[in-house]
């Protein structure tokens, strides 16, 4: 299971296109007639800041990475942007495609959506914690969506996505033993080029 979060990591950082306006305002950021929770255009790109931590909280390593949006395509007659996997935006949320995949097309971010909300991405459980989230990083202050894939006190990720601006912010988290967890790693927004 430990593989399988570590590649949806590395496959939603590279999916995930990011655009915002740094803004000391937090609700200049809530879009009320977003359309989608990724703004995916070839050429979009972003800087997140990756930072791992031991279980004492203590930073491991800290680095930045760049993502973008390389290319589309087209398949069964729908776009596709492809930078670390292929995703694409519809009415009811972010999918993503893995070509050999029993489940081809999968519905990896619900928006709109409603709090509590529940529904299940290749196996993992993932819940719409709020809608309306605060969140401060290097390049602002969103009002995000805060998903939680997997399972509380076992192994779980936090995503925080703001409606047409896309990631802002993530943390995983692993088990302790007792039935505690520690965060392992964070993502945090740092600048991005929406094109």
């Amino acid at each position: 299971m430990k593989q399988y979060f570590i590649l949806s990591i590395a496959l939603f950082l590279m999916l995930a296109p990011i655009s915002c306006k740094k803004n000391s305002n937090p609700t200049d950021n809530m879009n009320i007639n977003a359309t989608q929770i990724f703004p995916l255009s070839i050429g979009n790109q972003w800087i997140i800041q990756v930072t791992n931590y031991d279980t004492t909280g203590n930073v491991v390593y800290s680095k930045n990475d760049t993502i973008k949006i390389l290319r589309d395509t087209t398949i069964q007659s729908e776009k596709w942007f492809i930078g670390y996997g292929i995703i694409t935006n519809r009415d009811d949320g972010l999918y993503d495609y893995q070509v050999g995949s029993s489940n081809e097309i999968v519905l990896k971010y619900k928006f709109p959506s409603s709090i509590s909300s529940v529904y299940t991405y290749r196996g993992t459980p993932i819940r719409v914690l709020s809608i309306t989230d605060s969140v401060s990083v290097q390049a602002g202050t969103f009002i995000c969506y805060r998903y939680r894939e997997g399972v509380d006190n076992i192994s779980y990720n936090d995503w925080y996505l703001s409606p047409n601006v896309g990631l802002v912010k993530a943390d995983f988290y692993n088990p302790l033993s007792g039935g505690r967890t520690y965060k392992y790693l964070s993502y945090s927004l740092i600048k991005h080029v929406l094109k």
